[in-house]
């Protein structure tokens, strides 16, 4: 190796949740810390039942601390931001080149729609929307709605239930892990919301 510095991921890791901490605006109700480390968290237990090896794993890992550091900067195009974070952190933490660019296309695959072309970054994909189809569905919806409208998008209960549906329709799990352990639970999210806008009165404003 010529004396060449491996990945250090914990100097990653501390470089990424001592941004978010110190430097996120504080009216990110849904893309905060806590998503940052619940995404991280599924990303890692996806990826180990998909069977990446180890090194994938650690690029993994950086890619999901360091996938919505861009925030930072601003609120729309910020996986391009993120990037330019990994680009100019990642090689003080002992990552190479190579590596750096497998964290950032992982990044970018992210951007909605979503545009995974190997496997880490379908793990990656699934393992940001993983809320979808967990209990905390209805509660990260609900801090979603409330960081929208700190950006100036309003929606009535309506619109926010058509938004919300119309978005779990055009979604999809990549990986057959998000499918067998995500896919049912979406799917009666879905089937709930749209029992609910249903029974809505139609002038709801």
């Amino acid at each position: 190796m010529g004396g060449m510095k491996s990945m250090d991921l914990p100097a990653a890791r501390r470089y990424a949740l001592g941004r978010l901490t110190h430097d996120l605006p504080r009216n990110l109700f849904y893309h905060n810390m806590e998503h940052t480390l619940l995404v991280t968290e599924a990303a890692r237990r996806i990826g180990l039942l998909e069977g990446l090896p180890e090194k994938e794993l650690m690029l993994l890992e950086t890619a999901a601390l360091y996938h919505d550091l861009g925030f930072i900067r601003r609120y729309s195009d910020n996986e391009t931001i993120s990037c330019d974070f990994a680009k100019e952190s990642l090689p003080g933490c002992g990552f190479q080149p190579d590596e750096i660019e497998a964290v950032c296309r992982m990044i970018m695959a992210t951007q909605i729609p979503q545009s995974p072309q190997n496997l880490s970054e379908m793990v990656l994909c699934d393992a940001d929307l993983d809320y979808l189809g967990t209990d905390g569905f209805a509660v990260g919806s609900s801090a979603l709605r409330k960081e929208l409208a700190g950006q100036g998008r309003l929606f009535s209960e309506r619109e926010w239930m058509l938004f919300v549906l119309r978005f779990l329709k055009g979604h999809h799990y990549f990986t057959a892990t998000a499918v067998r352990t995500r896919d049912d639970s979406k799917r009666a999210h879905m089937a709930a919301w749209q029992e609910q806008l249903l029974s809505m009165p139609t002038d709801e404003v």
